[in-house]
């Protein structure tokens, strides 16, 4: 009977301890909290993605007029609190990496973007209504051509991957 209990209970404690194991593993290794309890509601962090109506320009007809600021730019965003491509130092589940400019990515939320060699850090470029300045570079921003390649620092996109926009150097 004794011996009995006794395995029993080094059966009961090595499942348990198999189980916080996994529970612990499966964490650490995909970032979920959600394993074994999944809470019954779901917060939403970022903000809808709003429809804008604005001229889209094919590649082939893009024409930059010589004679004013207009520039055509092929934009995408990124945001370095998803990690990966985001963010060159990604520690602990946060983004410890500054913008290439050496300011905080935190601070220029919305309002920097990524910018091709040939444009200078301080390039403020105006695109619809919003104004951006170049404070960050990559390695897919590039020129191709007549286009350049922007990517905007941003929660969530503004734009379609790839889409082709009118801009206005301003500065």
């Amino acid at each position: 009977m004794k011996h009995s209990i006794l395995k029993w209970g080094v059966i009961s404690i090595t499942i348990l301890f198999l189980l916080l194991y996994t529970w612990i593993a499966v964490d650490r290794w995909f970032g979920t909290h959600d394993f074994l309890f999944q809470w019954p509601i779901a917060i939403q962090f970022h903000k809808p993605v709003q429809i804008v109506e604005r001229e889209v320009v094919s590649p082939e007809v893009a024409e930059v007029p010589q004679d004013d600021n207009s520039i055509v730019l092929k934009v995408s965003h990124y945001n370095p609190d998803l990690g990966g491509v985001n963010c060159a130092n990604f520690q602990d589940g946060e983004c410890v990496s500054k913008m290439a400019n050496g300011e905080r990515w935190q601070d220029n939320i919305g309002l920097a973007i990524a910018c091709p060699k040939e444009l200078e850090f301080g390039t403020k470029i105006k695109i619809d209504d919003r104004v951006w300045e170049c404070k960050d570079v990559g390695g897919k921003i590039t020129k191709d051509g007549e286009i350049y390649w922007i990517d905007m620092l941003t929660p969530y996109p503004l734009y379609n991957y790839g889409e082709i926009v009118l801009g206005e150097i301003i500065e």
